[in-house]
């Protein structure tokens, strides 16, 4: 008996066969889209040794066996290089994969701490060399199984991204709240120096205090992978009440308050409520927590000062909308 619970896979229309190389799910990669991990991992051999006529072949054929015959052929083919390419093309194929499509990244998840393996007879390289039937007698003359390897390092990873949390602090700015004149932005802040820090001005819509700070919380929400657990600390109530209590009476009432008036802001409310859910969803946890304005926590007043960088200087409408466009944050 195997001492340690197994996850053998191999062909299309067989058990596990979502694991396979040949599992017609597109990816997308550096802005180009594969239809499957195999197209990529062949794509990327003829990328390796230059050759441009089999790449535009293999890129131009919808068939993973045809993609693969195209790839066997490719010029200036070297095995001592392309065996140092592997493990990348395997697992940077497979994240995109498993990340890429929800119920793709569930099944993988769903083996557990189960070793992958590629029960391929035919194939000692990217498989084990055995069939599944024959697996179990054979383990000590298994092969290097780099694409079990590759799906074994993707689950750790998504794993790992699960189990981190991310801690970020955010804050709105408005000066003339609710007037015409009124300017306002958003603050967020991780750490220093790092590259995620935002100040960004908004300059649609009703600029309240509030909107604000919805909007920050908005806006890291719509820019974390969903695979991420995030702790949001904010200094304002209201956004917190808004989205965890009052929400639930609002949507009982179609959204309106209890004087019978539209509750402001509420397609960004909906939008962050939406969002949580999807998180949820996906196994990954979203804590909003409050924290004293102005007071002497340093990380609550840089993202307040990030935000107060935003309302002073108004950052130009051409990168808001970019923004707005990239993201989808309706700021």
């Amino acid at each position: 008996m195997m001492s340690q619970p197994y996850t053998f896979f191999w062909k299309i229309g067989e058990e596990n066969q979502e694991l396979s190389q040949w599992y017609m799910k597109s990816i997308t990669i550096d802005g180009v889209t594969y239809n499957s991990c195999e197209q990529y991992y062949m794509a990327e051999k003829a990328r390796s040794f230059g050759d441009t006529s089999s790449l535009m072949s293999i890129m131009s054929s919808q068939s993973t066996a045809q993609q693969k015959r195209i790839g066997k052929s490719v010029k200036n083919f070297d095995a001592e290089t392309w065996a140092q390419e592997q493990p990348r093309v395997l697992y940077t194929g497979n994240m995109a994969k498993f990340t890429q499509h929800e119920y793709l990244r569930q099944f993988l998840l769903s083996t557990g701490e189960s070793y992958i393996a590629e029960a391929s007879p035919y194939d000692k390289c990217s498989g084990i060399g055995y069939s599944s039937e024959t697996a179990e007698d054979n383990i000590d003359r298994w092969g290097q199984n780099l694409l079990g390897e590759a799906l074994i390092s993707v689950r750790a990873d998504i794993l790992k991204a699960k189990s981190d949390v991310i801690e970020v602090w955010t804050d709105g700015s408005c000066t003339g709240n609710g007037t015409a004149k009124a300017k306002c932005g958003i603050g967020i802040f991780y750490s220093d120096n790092d590259k995620n820090n935002t100040s960004v001005s908004l300059l649609h819509g009703r600029i309240t205090n509030n909107r604000a700070e919805l909007c920050a919380i908005l806006y890291v929400l719509c820019t974390n992978s969903c695979l991420n657990n995030i702790h949001i600390h904010t200094d304002s109530e209201y956004s917190i009440k808004a989205i965890t209590q009052y929400s639930k009476r609002w949507k009982k009432n179609g959204w309106k308050t209890t004087t019978g008036a539209p509750v402001e802001s509420v397609a960004i409310i909906q939008y962050i409520i939406a969002l949580i859910e999807r998180r949820e969803h996906c196994g990954s946890t979203t804590q909003i927590s409050y924290v004293e304005a102005h007071s002497v926590n340093v990380n609550n007043n840089k993202a307040d000062a990030l935000a107060r960088i935003a309302t002073s200087r108004v950052v130009l409408e051409k990168k808001a909308n970019v923004l707005m466009k990239l993201y989808k944050v309706p700021l």
